[in-house]
C-alpha cells in the first residue's frame, strides 16, 4: 500500500545505500604492512582499537568545527599515537594517512560500494520529483564517499550526524532534514537497516518509515510496516508506476 502525500524520502547510508567493509583496525594494519612496518598484529590491533575508542569524543568535537585541516591533523595524530604505542616511528603517520585516504576512498569497492538496486531506485525517485536526502550516523567523510560513488546528483542534502552533533535515533537529526526540505513529518519517509536508529527513530519523530532487511531474514522484533528486501520496492511504497 502506498504511503500518502510523501514529498521527502531519506536513506541511511551503510547497509541501505552502501555496502561497507569498514574495519579501521584491519585497514591500519594493512597500511603498516604496505610500508614494511614489522609488528605484532594482535598487540597492534588491540592498541589501535583502544586509542580509537578513547579519542571518540575528541573526534566528535573536531567534526563539529568542520575544518578539513583540523580533521586531517586529528587522524594523523591518532595514527602517530598508535605508532608510538607499538614502538614505531610516529613521523610515518603522514604516509600511512595518505595511503589510507587513497584506498578507503578509492572507487574500486575495496571498502565502500553501492548495492545494485541503489541507482535504479534513486533515478526513478528523482524522475518523479521527490526530494531526496541521506541521514547517517557518520562523520564528514560521508560527503567524499557519496561523491566518489557518483550519488551526489540524486540528493538534495546529505547529513552526517557528526557534522551537526546529533545521531539517530535522536529526533533532532530528523527535524534538521525536515527543515532543509521544508516539509512536514507526515510528508517524509525514512528508509534504513537499523530497527532502533532508522525505523523507531523516524517513527518517534512522526515520520513514515520502512526497514530494509537485505539478508532476507525475518525481523525478531515487531515491525508495524512490512520490511523491504530491496530498494526497488520503494517505488511501490510511494505509489510510482514503473
Amino acid at each position: 500500500m502506498a504511503e500518502k502525500r510523501i514529498k521527502l524520502i531519506t536513506f541511511d547510508a551503510a547497509g541501505t545505500l552502501i555496502e561497507s567493509r569498514w574495519e579501521p583496525a584491519e585497514l591500519i594494519l594493512r597500511a603498516a604492512e604496505e610500508h614494511g612496518i614489522l609488528l605484532d598484529k594482535e598487540i597492534a590491533k588491540r592498541n589501535f582499537e583502544k586509542i580509537h575508542s578513547l579519542k571518540r569524543a575528541e573526534h566528535e568535537e573536531v567534526e563539529l568545527r568542520k575544518d578539513p585541516a583540523e580533521i586531517r591533523a586529528f587522524w594523523q595524530g591518532e595514527i602517530a599515537e598508535w605508532l608510538v604505542s607499538i614502538g614505531q616511528d610516529p613521523t610515518l603517520s603522514r604516509e600511512l594517512y595518505e595511503w589510507l585516504t587513497r584506498n578507503i576512498f578509492s572507487t574500486d569497492g575495496m571498502v565502500f560500494r553501492l548495492y545494485s538496486d541503489v541507482v535504479p531506485t534513486l533515478r526513478q525517485l528523482r524522475k518523479s520529483n521527490f526530494k531526496l536526502g541521506v541521514l547517517s550516523n557518520w562523520d564528514s567523510s560521508l560527503h567524499k564517499i557519496i561523491d566518489n560513488l557518483e550519488l551526489r546528483k540524486y540528493f538534495d542534502f546529505v547529513i552526517p550526524s557528526l557534522e551537526i552533533g546529533i545521531e539517530k535515533p535522536n529526533e533532532g537529526i530528523f527535524r534538521e532534514a525536515l527543515h532543509r526540505a521544508n516539509v512536514a513529518p507526515s510528508e517524509a519517509l525514512h528508509i534504513g537497516d537499523s530497527f532502533e536508529d532508522d525505523y523507531l527513530g523516524a517513527k518517534d519523530a512522526g515520520w513514515n518509515a520502512r526497514l530494509i532487511i537485505r539478508n532476507g531474514e525475518r525481523p525478531h522484533f515487531l515491525v508495524e510496516d512490512k520490511p523491504l528486501q530491496s530498494l526497488l520496492e520503494v517505488t511501490q511504497v510511494v505509489g510510482i508506476c514503473v
